[in-house]
Order: C-alpha cells, then sequence, then structure tokens
C-alpha cells in the first residue's frame, strides 16, 4: 500500500542566531499557519500563529557549503516582513520599487545584536 502525506512535508530554514544574517529572495505567497509545540520550560502544548515565507536561500551561516540557492521555508513571527507583505498591494498600486524588489530582488535577515529583532534589509 502506498503511503501519501496529509499534509506536506516542509524544509524550514534554519533559525538564525543574535549578530548573524542571511541573504535570500521571497519566492511566492506567504501564508500564516498555526504551530503546536511543547513549551520546553512549563511543558505544557501551545498553538501560536506564525508565518510561512517560501525563498530562495542564498547564503547562511548554518548551510557554510551552500554551493547554489535552495528552496525553503522561513518561519518567523518578525513583524518587518509580514508588514511589508501585507502591504504589498498598495505599494505595488503606488509602483513603488520595494513590491517589484519583493517579486525580483534579494533581501539580507539580520538578528540585531541591540535587541535581539529581525531586520529586514533590501539589497540594491
Amino acid at each position: 500500500m502506498k503511503r501519501i502525506a496529509y499534509i506536506e512535508e516542509i524544509e524550514k530554514m534554519t533559525s538564525l542566531k543574535t549578530g548573524e544574517s542571511a541573504i535570500i529572495e521571497f519566492n511566492g505567497v506567504a501564508n500564516k499557519v498555526e504551530i503546536t509545540y511543547t513549551d520546553k520550560k512549563t511543558g505544557i502544548e501551545e498553538t501560536k500563529p506564525k508565518w510561512h515565507f517560501p525563498i530562495i536561500l542564498h547564503s547562511h551561516p548554518s548551510y557554510p557549503n551552500l554551493k547554489k540557492p535552495i528552496k525553503l521555508t522561513w518561519e518567523t513571527i518578525a513583524k518587518q516582513p509580514v508588514h511589508l507583505f501585507e502591504t504589498l498591494p498598495e505599494l505595488a498600486e503606488a509602483n513603488d520599487p520595494v513590491a517589484k524588489h519583493f517579486e525580483n530582488g534579494k533581501w539580507e535577515i539580520e538578528i540585531l545584536e541591540t535587541n535581539n529583532k529581525t531586520k529586514l534589509w533590501r539589497l540594491g
């Protein structure tokens, strides 16, 4: 009997640590998902909304032998990429170059050392 996965498995990008950065291209439409996990401190199962961004990964400290870009999913709760995605229709309507760059450009994801927040940089 052939087994067929009910939910397709996705390969997620390894999380960045404080002070690290990665170079990506967005590769499609983001999806809001509900992630269920067990809190390591309390042992209680929790459900939390996160965003899945399909990406093409160009460089990342956890992938030192990356010879060519790979397709992955960036799972995040960071506000900056979510805000960018949610405002894309307005940006496209206004002919803002950021909207075109979302579809065709490279971006740098950085985890800031000052506050551990995610910063998204548009690369020219």
